[in-house]
Order: C-alpha cells, then sequence, then structure tokens
C-alpha cells in the first residue's frame, strides 16, 4: 500500500512524458511545444498537492465547529459546578435542619422516657430484624401461552 502512491506518480510522469513526445513530434513550432510542457508541468504539480490542499481546506472547516462544541462543553461545566454548589448547600441546610429538630427532640425524650431511635430509624437495643430469602410465590392460575 506505501508503493501504491509512487506507482501512481511515477504513472503520471511516464504518461506525461508520453505526452510530451507526442506533442514535439505533432508540433512544428518550438514556442507552442514549450507551452504545451509548461500547461503539462502545471496540472502535474497541481494534482501533486491536489491532496494537502484538500486537508488544509477540510482542516480550515472543521477547526470552528470544534472551537464550538469546546465551548458548549466548558458553558456544560460551569452549569454542572453551579448545580453541584447548589446540591451541597441543600445538603448542608437539610442536616442543620436535622440537627436543630433532633437536639430538641432528643431531650424531649429523654425528659419523658421515650426510646431513643437509631439513625437508620429503629429503635436503639431493639433486636434487628433476620433478613432471609423471600417466600416463595404460591402458584396461580397458568395464564395462556403468548402467540408468536
Amino acid at each position: 500500500m506505501a508503493d501504491q502512491p509512487r506507482t501512481d506518480l511515477l504513472r503520471a510522469w511516464l504518461d506525461s512524458v508520453g505526452q510530451l513526445r507526442s506533442i514535439a513530434g505533432s508540433i512544428a513550432d518550438p514556442p507552442e511545444a514549450v507551452h504545451r510542457l509548461q500547461e503539462l508541468q502545471e496540472q502535474v504539480v497541481g494534482g501533486l498537492f491536489l491532496p494537502v490542499d484538500t486537508i488544509v481546506q477540510i482542516a480550515d472547516q472543521l477547526s470552528e465547529p470544534l472551537r464550538e462544541q469546546a465551548r458548549a462543553f466548558e458553558r456544560a461545566s460551569t452549569a454542572f459546578n453551579e448545580i453541584a454548589a447548589l446540591l451541597r448547600r441543600q445538603a448542608d441546610l437539610l442536616e442543620t435542619a436535622g440537627g436543630a429538630v433532633r437536639v430538641p427532640t432528643e431531650a424531649l425524650k429523654s425528659v419523658v422516657g421515650a426510646p431513643e431511635r437509631s439513625a437508620k430509624g429503629g429503635e436503639k437495643g431493639a433486636p434487628a430484624k433476620k433478613t432471609g430469602a423471600a417466600k416463595p410465590r404460591e402458584p396461580g392460575p397458568k395464564r395462556p401461552a403468548r402467540k408468536r
């Protein structure tokens, strides 16, 4: 595959030389031959740089959309940072509110002798509930099979 461009260029050069021979044989006027030679040379050189020019053109066309996408991601990142800060603030406020309610409630419970609850909602000192496998389901009436 790496030899493909070389052979294409060589083939193009040999075709150009062949065209020059036919031009030189058919034209008796040397300035006309020189003019045709210059045109042919321009075509060959233009063909050599066509892939590079195409790549440069594509790069120019794609750079601005990529920059726009980068700016969009930067704006989104800023928005996500603001949302994260807001969520942290809400969590702090909720924690403070829970503490403001918890302290007087625990004091009142200790005065009246109510049992204290743990952070997970169960009573302190109460036996933990056993967790095991789910109870098997009772077999119900059979449903007819679906048609496919």
